[in-house]
């Protein structure tokens, strides 16, 4: 195994993204910006989408007691022809929102709505109120436009 291991090339140096945090019972703030990205590695070229140029996004840090405005803005083309009619199928690739997992929020906007629909060249505020005795953890962010999702959020959009 060792030998194995000493032939095995190694790739870049790991790499964190960006952070933003708060500091306790603040009001936080955080633009997110979904575009196209282009993926270059490993002999691999993608074209998906990331939020503000990296994969993964900005790592959001808050803490119970903490409100957090995260401003998501659309900067997609539009799409070359119409899927919002399309059910249960890929479609709207070009429109956009946000949605968290884990934390104990309001499923309403302008909090954690997944109904909201964020079109190219737009952008809409949420706002989530983390209650003072919530636990802590590791959460999630991601699109979760219907439709979308699998494009945004399996394409890097996290």
């Amino acid at each position: 195994l060792l030998a194995h291991l000493a032939r095995c090339q190694t790739g870049e140096a790991l790499s964190f993204p960006s952070t933003v945090s708060s500091r306790e019972g603040t009001t936080v703030s955080a633009t997110l910006t979904l575009s196209s990205f282009t993926y270059e590695g490993d002999g691999v070229i993608q074209r998906t989408r990331a939020f503000n140029g990296v994969i993964p996004g900005p790592t959001i840090r808050v803490r119970p007691g903490d409100t957090l405005h995260i401003t998501l803005v659309n900067e997609l083309e539009e799409e070359g022809f119409d899927t919002a009619g399309l059910h249960n199928e890929f479609s709207d690739f070009d429109v956009t929102n946000l949605h968290t997992h884990g934390l104990h929020i309001s499923g309403e906007a302008p909090g954690d709505s997944v109904f909201v629909q964020v079109a190219p060249g737009t952008s809409n505020t949420y706002t989530y109120n983390i209650p003072e005795d919530h636990m802590g953890g590791t959460f999630w962010y991601h699109p979760h436009h219907h439709g979308s999702t699998a494009i945004h959020a399996g394409g890097g959009a996290a």
